[in-house]
Order: C-alpha cells, then sequence, then structure tokens
C-alpha cells in the first residue's frame, strides 16, 4: 500500500506498506483529533470505474474550541483497489494553505490561552 499526502500539511509525504499506513493514521489523528467536528456528514463516493480507482469526495470538518474558528473545506481521495484491499491512496486538497493556516492559529490560541502556559 503507498499512501500520498499534500506535503504542505503536518502530516503530509509518502508512506508506504502497512507500518506506513498506520504511521499515517496516527499522524492525521494526532493533527486533526483535537479540532475534528464530528456534527457533519463523512466521504461520499463520486465514482468508481470498474477496474480498481474509486474516488471520493470529502469535506474537511473542523472547529478550534479555543478560538471557536471553524474550518469546512472539500479534499477529494482517489483510492486504487485490488483483490478488496486499497493498494495506494492519493489525497487532494483544495487549498492546503487553509488547513495549515488553521492548524497554526489554532495551536497558537491553545498555546497562548492555556492555563499554566508561558
Amino acid at each position: 500500500m503507498t499512501i500520498h499526502e499534500c506535503s504542505e500539511l503536518p502530516y503530509g509525504g509518502t508512506y508506504r506498506g502497512l507500518a506506513g499506513a498506520m504511521e499515517h493514521a496516527r499522524s492525521f489523528s494526532e493533527v486533526w483529533s483535537p479540532y475534528w467536528d464530528h456534527s457533519h456528514p463523512g466521504a461520499r463516493s463520486l465514482a468508481s470505474d470498474g477496474a480498481g480507482t474509486v474516488t471520493v469526495r470529502f469535506r474537511h470538518h473542523a472547529r478550534s474550541r479555543a478560538s471557536g474558528r471553524t474550518l469546512d473545506e472539500p479534499q477529494i481521495g482517489v483510492y486504487q483497489v485490488r483483490d478488496g484491499l486499497v493498494i495506494r491512496a492519493q489525497m487532494f486538497h483544495f487549498q492546503p494553505q487553509l488547513l495549515r493556516r488553521f492548524l497554526l492559529e489554532a495551536e497558537h490560541c491553545t498555546t497562548t490561552t492555556s492555563p499554566g502556559r508561558t
């Protein structure tokens, strides 16, 4: 398995094999879990070409509890499937700089407003 994620993001890069997939999931979760907004629907399949390529549309919803700022950005995932297993995944973010800015501002707000931090 190979996962390609936008290099502009903190968890960006190429991940290979089971260990790589697990590292991608850990890194993605570590970055986004404080901000996930579960009140919105998840992924929706856009297309399958019948030859193993599946395209999925996501909305990346997040909310910073510290600042109240929200994020709502589209994302496309293209997956190559063989024998029922995903062998390749590539994420396409329309504006990765907005995701990065959200994370930087949310972290700044958290570190400057958290009790006990200087």
